[in-house]
């Protein structure tokens, strides 16, 4: 959510934060759900997501920004100049209970932001059945514009969610380069893939130096690659040499 102007500002975090002027969390709906190993009742960003859309539609500038030396230049914004209040309704994993995002959004009409982004969907239903949609019609006839995502299932047909006329559904484009690398098996197979980081390696593996295993066949992956089906994860400390995510 975004003011053009200095509201107010709640200081929940222990510390200034530049252009953040305000963060609310909403749990009351997810209450008896909240795993606090995995997440805490505070604003704060326990995954992410947060940071990066938040990042995304204000802030300030950021010079000689890059992503592992890619793609190097000047980060900007969608809203450059304006302040950011962050509405925390959704937990670990990405759980949103609709009474927790429609308390968010109440709250963030009633301090009167000027742009209200929604970073998630409450799946596809009908209007009446949607309380994003609705809550966002109230918000729209206060003067208030709303840009909500339009999910993350892709180009295909029938994937589009918050479709209400009444709001700005965005999409996410990819840019215009691709970061390729190869993986080299030790029977002479190649598979081409995308990698940000085998440009800094300063020796090429073979299999034989680096065994490939699948990541459900253990916990210790010492010296080796681990090969990962999309939605799972290594373990930092497993002692991996590489990951290989498979994507589809």
């Amino acid at each position: 959510m975004i003011w053009s102007w200095l509201n107010k500002s709640e200081d929940l975090c222990g510390g200034p934060i530049v252009d953040l002027i305000g963060a609310r969390f909403f749990y009351k709906g997810f209450e008896a759900e909240i795993d606090k190993s995995h997440d805490f009742k505070l604003p704060r960003d326990s995954d992410g997501h947060e940071t990066h859309t938040s990042s995304t539609a204000a802030g300030s500038s950021v010079k000689d920004a890059s992503f592992l030396g890619y793609a190097a230049g000047v980060a900007r914004r969608m809203a450059p100049r304006t302040r950011s209040a962050i509405y925390k309704a959704c937990w670990y994993f990405g759980y949103c209970m609709s009474s927790d995002v429609l308390a968010a959004m109440d709250k963030a009409i009633e301090d009167k932001v000027d742009v209200l982004s929604i970073s998630f969907g409450l799946g596809v239903l009908n209007y009446d059945q949607d309380g994003i949609a609705i809550e966002a019609l109230e918000a729209v006839e206060r003067g208030i514009f709303v840009s909500v995502s339009a999910g993350n299932s892709g180009s295909r047909e029938s994937t589009l969610m918050n479709v209400a006329p009444w709001i700005t559904t965005v999409g996410a484009e990819t840019v215009d380069s691709d970061f390729l690398a190869t993986v080299l098996l030790g029977n002479g197979k190649a598979f081409a893939g995308y990698s940000s980081l085998f440009k800094r390696c300063r020796r090429v593996f073979t299999i034989s130096q680096a065994p490939l295993v699948y990541a459900l066949l253990g916990r210790n992956f010492t010296s080796k690659i681990v090969f990962v089906d999309m939605g799972g994860d290594v373990d930092a400390e497993s002692g991996a040499f590489g990951v290989i995510y498979a994507n589809t």
